[in-house]
């Protein structure tokens, strides 16, 4: 007698999917990709069909399935700032399955929608008005940190304005509110950018996060004038420059009397430093690589032919 066939398993092969996000934290007008991954475990074909991407149990959408290799398949979604609340959302997906493979769901990613808040333009040095931040607890939380951060770092523009309710180490049930008091205080014309930051105990993720906007106004440039005073009176209208040494001694060229004129610095005490004779009408003045003063003037020569003279007359 001749036994009964084997029977045949109609069983699926199993599959596993995990979901995964290049950013964990957005703004409210920020949109991020989803990617939900299928793996079919090292069996072939690729598993095909759809992923329904969850937020808690409320279906954010369908995507149908890419082959990314022999064995294994993707789909994605794109996730906006609106679709999801302030705060820690949980977002998962799930495979449907198909005729080779059986159905899978993900474990669940946190994503964070975090609240921008600006404090417009405020003066440099002045302290803006409080804006108050707030935040329900969903789930039993003692708090490890309440970070207010200027550019990653604490103690600088933006600071705690007083009366904020949100402590580490204190303990907070599910629906109560605590609050964060913040204020800025511009050190600098500009952009300050900065955040508050909530931690609980026990994780290493932030539990909230607000980013913090500013401008600090100032003028650009303030110049102090300081007492004005009249050094020197010279006489005649040709004074041809004027050169400052290192010392604060200042000469000026007289091409009128054809002499310059030395300023003794602090005292303003006029003197001639080089009188007429040598010179005839000399019309300008620079400093050369060695600090040295250096005069250009016309001369007449025993040609009666113009030309010029360059004539170092003060080393300094």
């Amino acid at each position: 007698m001749k036994g009964r066939p084997a029977p045949q398993s109609n069983q699926n092969a199993g599959t596993s999917v995990i979901v995964t996000s290049p950013e964990t934290n957005i703004y409210p007008n920020q949109s991020v990709t989803l990617t939900a991954t299928v793996y079919a475990n090292g069996s072939t074909p690729a598993p095909t069909g759809s992923v329904n991407f969850m937020l808690g149990t409320t279906s954010l959408g369908l995507s149908v399935l890419t082959q990314i290799d022999q064995s294994d398949s993707a789909a994605t979604l794109i996730l906006t700032g609106s679709q999801i609340v302030l705060g820690a959302n949980s977002i998962s997906s799930i495979y449907s399955g198909d005729a080779n493979y059986s159905g899978s769901t993900s474990t669940i990613i946190i994503m964070l929608l975090s609240p921008q808040v600006s404090f417009s333009s405020v003066q440099v040095g002045t302290a803006s008005s409080m804006q108050t931040l707030t935040y329900q607890f969903t789930a039993a939380t003692t708090l490890s940190a309440v970070n207010i951060l200027t550019a990653g770092a604490s103690g600088l523009d933006y600071a705690d304005g007083g009366s904020s309710t949100c402590a580490a180490a204190m303990f907070y049930t599910p629906g109560q509110i605590c609050m964060v008091s913040v204020i800025l205080t511009p050190s600098a014309p500009g952009q300050r950018s900065g955040g508050v930051t909530l931690f609980a105990q026990g994780s290493n993720t932030s539990l909230m996060t607000w980013y913090l906007s500013g401008i600090g106004q100032s003028s650009a440039v303030t110049i102090d004038p300081g007492a004005q005073s009249i050094a020197a009176t010279l006489t005649g209208d040709t004074l041809y420059g004027s050169a400052i040494d290192a010392a604060g001694n200042l000469y000026v060229v007289d091409r009128a009397n054809n002499q310059v004129l030395e300023l003794t610095a602090g005292t303003f005490a006029q003197s001639t430093l080089v009188a007429t004779g040598p010179l005839l009408n000399p019309i300008y003045r620079l400093s050369d690589m060695r600090m040295r003063v250096l005069m250009i003037f016309p001369i007449v020569s025993t040609s009666r032919k113009r030309r010029l003279l360059f004539k170092q007359f003060r080393r300094i």
